[in-house]
């Protein structure tokens, strides 16, 4: 089964081939679409951009 955290980690590292290869994995196992971008994808963005957002005044 798909490690969720470990594909936020590789795309946060840079890790463009072993991304797309867990993207695979985890739809070929049935992983719906929502869990990969909410859970994986998503949580990494804000992650990187929530601090960044926070900093500058609108």
């Amino acid at each position: 089964m798909v490690d969720i955290k470990e594909l936020a980690d590789d795309v946060i590292n840079g890790k463009a081939p072993q991304v797309k290869e867990l993207v695979e994995k985890a739809l070929d196992e049935g992983v719906e679409v929502e869990k990969i971008l909410n859970e994986g994808l998503m949580a990494m963005l804000q992650m990187l951009l929530l601090p960044s957002l926070k900093q500058k005044s609108f």
